[in-house]
């Protein structure tokens, strides 16, 4: 009897814990499915042949099977726009999307498109959470063309993006500059060396610029589970940059066209001279003593002084344009071709530029004299 007390007593202590043994057991259970069931939907395709949306398709459920938090839990032969049509309302809004969770069993759906287009794919995938009622990942209008390798390759990398996210790894190394900076796309991302993480897969070009100007590009694929490594060897010495009274090409075209400025202004000096001598004699025959002749009248000589100062000064202004023009094309034609010789021979050391370019300009009643001279 008293075995019996035990017995039933130890029978009724153990109770209460064997709900709870159930419990951990549902626990482990859920532990186990813990992973997000993946719906995915039919593509939805423009001008895409079908073995294109096959390769798609299968790529994209092998990828989401190979997450350790997700599942492909069915594939729906419906696409996007055929499950909201129900709902009446668009597959971009997410309160539209958070919808179907009353039709689909799944955490989330997967969903895209495929459009071609003279050989180009244009690719939309999309990831959309019913929990959290938001697009966990996205991939918008990625371009993928070339051979049938390369097209895989492609649409291989733009589902590991939506599956995996950013997870790219890119190495850079360089040598044989100084202080060299690395851009990704046009960005600057730092000095040389450096490891870039957490970059979208794909594409991308890599520019390495050294202080002395000289600059590398690469393109270089980011793969998941792989580093990629972009590595630069500046061979040679720096191109040179030519400047200041050096650079030939800096002169020889500037003094020609100087040149020529001052050739036209000699010659319309010398033909307002020409006019203005012309002038002088006539004038010489309407004077008769200290008067005008009787055949000449005042209106006659208004008009021949108005043509002689008009002459002077038009003289005068040839002239001057002649001298500076003259000068300043001399000047420059004598550094750019002195420095056009100086290329062809070794650098025998630096020295002080002594070079000086004199003129002259005298205006007389007669004309005007012009000198240039240089001294050097």
């Amino acid at each position: 009897m008293r075995r019996l007390l035990i017995l039933i007593i130890l029978i009724l202590c153990s109770a209460p814990a064997l709900p709870a043994f159930a419990q951990d057991g549902k626990q482990a259970e859920d532990v186990e499915s813990a992973e997000s069931q993946v719906v995915m939907l039919k593509f939805m395709s423009v001008d895409t042949a079908p073995e294109i949306l096959e390769y798609l398709s299968r790529t994209l459920q092998e990828t989401i099977d190979a997450h350790p938090g997700m599942k492909v839990a069915s594939q729906n032969d419906a696409s996007i726009n055929e499950m909201v049509l129900v709902l009446g309302c668009e597959a971009d809004s997410t309160d539209c999307l958070s919808g179907l969770s009353d039709f689909i069993e799944g955490d989330q759906i997967a969903f895209g498109s495929v459009r071609q287009a003279e050989g180009v794919y244009l690719i939309s995938l999309k990831r959309f959470d019913f929990g959290s009622g938001t697009f966990v990942a996205e991939v918008n209008d990625a371009t993928v063309q070339g051979d049938p390798d390369q097209i895989k390759a492609g649409m291989n990398r733009i589902v590991e993006t939506l599956v995996f996210g950013d997870v790219g790894t890119l190495e850079i190394n360089a040598s044989g500059g100084s202080d060299m900076q690395a851009y990704l796309n046009g960005e600057n991302v730092g000095a040389v060396p450096l490891t870039l993480e957490g970059l979208p897969l794909g594409e991308h070009t890599v520019t390495i610029q050294s202080a002395d100007g000289r600059e590398e590009t690469r393109q270089v694929t980011l793969n998941r589970d792989k580093v990629s490594k972009v590595q630069v060897n500046f061979t040679g010495e720096a191109p040179a940059v030519a400047s200041g009274p050096g650079d030939a090409s800096g002169y020889i075209v500037p003094g020609w066209a100087a040149v020529g400025v001052g050739t036209v202004g000699l010659v319309a000096g010398v033909i307002s001279t020409v006019q203005l001598s012309s002038y002088s004699s006539e004038a010489d025959t309407m004077v008769c003593g200290n008067a005008l002749c009787p055949q000449s009248s005042a209106s006659q000589a208004n008009r021949l002084q108005t043509n002689m100062d008009t002459a002077y000064t038009m003289s005068i202004v040839g002239y001057s344009v002649a001298a500076v023009g003259l000068a300043v094309g001399g000047y420059f034609l004598y550094n750019g071709y002195a420095g056009a010789e100086s290329d062809a021979r070794p650098d025998v050391g630096s020295s002080d530029d002594d070079t000086e370019v004199r003129f002259n300009f005298a205006p007389h009643a007669d004309g005007a004299s012009v000198g240039l001279g240089f001294d050097f």
